[in-house]
């Protein structure tokens, strides 16, 4: 659990105080006073797999999901 710690205490002493959205969330979450951080919202991720199901013979990926 040191390392949330430790990174936290880096960004802040660096002028940073947010994190990125691959940062792990969890983590970040159980310490005192978290940075705040961007969570990934992918509205479309549901698209390719739905659509599979649905069209398994004619779907084609899009290049963005691949």
């Amino acid at each position: 659990m040191n390392w949330p710690i430790l990174e936290s205490k880096l960004l802040k002493n660096n002028a940073f105080i947010g994190t990125g959205a691959w940062f792990d969330v969890d983590l970040i979450c159980k310490i005192n006073k978290p940075l705040v951080y961007t969570v990934i919202i992918n509205p479309m991720g549901a698209y390719k797999f739905e659509n599979i199901k649905l069209f398994e013979d004619i779907y084609e990926m899009a290049s963005w999901q691949g």
